[in-house]
């Protein structure tokens, strides 16, 4: 139960400071502050909490391997889901199918959207055969 709720946890931090990487790194007004000399106070404090987060995530990613590899590939299988439902729906816009076609394409990438949030990461520890230990990533009943 602790193990659950901490792995809970420790997969939630580690979105939120993917994102907030993402952010610092990929955010349109913190390239403005790369290629400005405006505030070079602003962009040293920029630099510093990136340092901050890639350190935070390096450290969870070798206190517990198996976990950060579940976390990693469950935004892969989301950022594949998200993806195909964007190209239905540039589909539909453009015209190359139609309502009906657009309810019966986008519901089983949906549904699958839902389920793959509803799990979140998942890393299984198991014995093995002879006690030689592994991680097993599981995505099951989700079809990419």
């Amino acid at each position: 139960m602790l193990l659950r709720y901490l792995s809970k946890q420790m997969s939630r931090a580690c979105e939120v400071a993917i994102e907030f990487e993402l952010a610092l790194i990929h955010s349109p007004l913190v390239k403005w502050l790369y290629d400005s000399h405006a505030s070079r106070r602003l962009l040293a404090e920029v630099k510093e909490e990136l340092k901050k987060v890639e350190r935070f995530l390096v450290a969870r990613e070798l206190e517990a391997p198996d976990r950060f590899r579940a976390i990693q590939t469950h935004r892969a299988i989301l950022a594949v889901v998200q993806r195909q439902m964007q190209t239905v729906k540039h589909l539909h816009e453009y015209g190359m199918i139609d309502e009906v076609e657009y309810g019966i394409m986008l519901e089983p990438i949906a549904a699958n959207e839902r389920k793959v949030l509803a799990k979140g990461p998942i890393a299984k520890v198991w014995g093995g055969k002879g006690g030689d230990g592994g991680v097993e990533m599981r995505g099951e009943g989700i079809c990419v």
